[in-house]
């Protein structure tokens, strides 16, 4: 099905969205609450409230479902998240209660439509408590946008490592953009045969212009459930671009999932398809064939949010001689951290030492990794992640990598900590990408 772009741009957690959502919410459980003492009869003042207590424990049952045995959530939700969807199910109850046989035909088909205008409201909450896809198409899982058009460039040799880095070298011209590009981009598993969704580019300024310098990489991935848009990357290095005369990486966000709701354990299994061979192999081929870019290791970073961080710090380590650096902001200690049985059985078919062996920590204690650059973020009011972050982080800096650890007071598992992280992330790239100027004594 083709969506029009407006209809993909519709916002959903816009404060007028909300209001707008929410009043109609209590209009409709009011009018479903309230009725006249001589249609309520006896019984209504107490099946009311009933109905709302026995809809909210079941709303309760329903996150504890969908965090734990489901894990359609991607670990736990903010606390706002978890009220909105005990809310809704509570109004649903008076939904059900409004079944009952003494209603009139008219408050039944009232009911009926209520319901799922209940669950839609609810569903609203939730995506704005966590803000990660503020539009329908990024709810629906769609990355919007036009395809990026991209210059055609000849055959590239290996940089020399004498080359002078771009802060030195590199004066922007005249009529350069403000502002960097932003695209989609289809990148088929030529290798993996993974089934990927439309990846999303940013071009930053300076490879905008004729004749544009060849520019460092970064590749992004986003969480589980989740989208591969590029507006959070774009902003993050529109606003590095800024500073540093249009120069930031090319970035691809692409697609490790294959469906929102899929886990793909940041590896290549049986269940959900070939997804580190997509990364690793098939990602990285198309960004060497189709862009202008580096192609030693110094300027390549993996980076990712959530799920996608995880991903992000296992490919950093265990594919080492393809990325320079990662980013990892919010991942779990290893793939499937929120549920290791489920994780043990049914991706090891129940091999113990074949498991460990793949939790990223004893993966970075294979070997020491002193060229690798790590950048691992967290906030520290998100407390499902904050020890099996710390955890990565300490081996990251066991390992030997130039390890940066920030812990955010404030963002919980949601936008704000994927802004704050992304900040980081490329502040301490640029020198390594050669950007920017090293601070003096490094």
């Amino acid at each position: 099905m083709v969506w029009p772009d407006w209809l993909l741009a519709l916002p959903l957690t816009s404060l007028l969205a909300r209001s707008v959502t929410i009043g109609l919410g209590i209009l409709i459980l009011l009018a479903l609450v309230v009725r006249r003492r001589a249609a309520a009869g006896q019984r209504w003042p107490w099946i009311a409230p009933a109905a709302l207590t026995l809809g909210a424990a079941a709303g309760v049952g329903l996150v504890w479902a969908l965090e734990n045995p489901l894990e359609i959530t991607g670990g736990p939700l903010p606390r706002a998240g978890r009220v909105w969807i005990v809310i809704a199910v509570a109004a649903i109850g008076i939904c059900v209660a409004n079944l009952l046989p003494r209603s009139t035909w008219r408050r039944r088909l009232g009911a009926l439509a209520a319901a799922p205008a209940f669950a839609i409201v609810g569903a609203l909450g939730v995506n704005a408590a966590i803000g990660i896809t503020p539009t329908l198409g990024l709810t629906l899982g769609i990355t919007s946008g036009e395809k990026i058009a991209l210059p055609k460039i000849g055959k590239k040799k290996e940089r020399l490592p004498a080359e002078e880095p771009l802060w030195r070298t590199w004066t922007p011209p005249a009529g350069m953009p403000a502002v960097g590009r932003r695209g989609t981009l289809d990148i088929p598993g030529t290798v993996s045969g993974f089934k990927a969704r439309t990846a999303g580019v940013y071009l930053p300024p300076a490879a905008l212009v004729d004749n544009p310098p060849e520019l460092p990489v970064f590749v992004m991935m986003m969480g589980q459930p989740g989208t591969p848009d590029p507006q959070y990357v774009a902003d993050a290095f529109d606003a590095y671009a800024a500073r540093n005369r249009g120069l930031a990486p090319i970035a691809i966000v692409a697609d490790q999932l294959s469906e929102p709701t899929h886990d793909s354990i940041c590896s290549d299994t049986r269940q959900n398809g070939k997804a580190e061979t997509y990364i690793n192999v098939d990602v990285v081929a198309a960004i060497r064939a189709k862009f202008h870019v580096r192609l030693d290791r110094d300027n390549w970073a993996v980076g990712g949010y959530s799920n996608g961080g995880t991903c992000a710090a296992r490919f950093g380590t265990i594919h080492a001689p393809i990325w320079g650096s990662f980013v990892a902001i919010s991942p779990e200690e290893y793939p499937g951290s929120t549920s290791p049985e489920d994780t043990l059985h049914t991706y090891y078919h129940g091999d113990k030492k074949l498991f460990d062996a793949n939790k990223i920590p004893n993966q970075m204690r294979v070997r020491t990794f002193p060229d690798t650059t790590a950048v691992i973020t967290v906030s520290l009011d998100d407390p499902l992640h904050v020890d099996g972050v710390r955890a990565v982080a300490d081996a990251a800096k066991a390992a030997g990598m130039r390890t940066t650890f920030r812990e955010f007071a404030t963002g919980g598992h949601g936008v704000e900590t994927l802004r704050q992280g992304l900040t980081v992330g490329a502040e301490i790239l640029g020198p390594r990408f050669g950007l920017q100027a090293p601070a003096p004594g490094l």
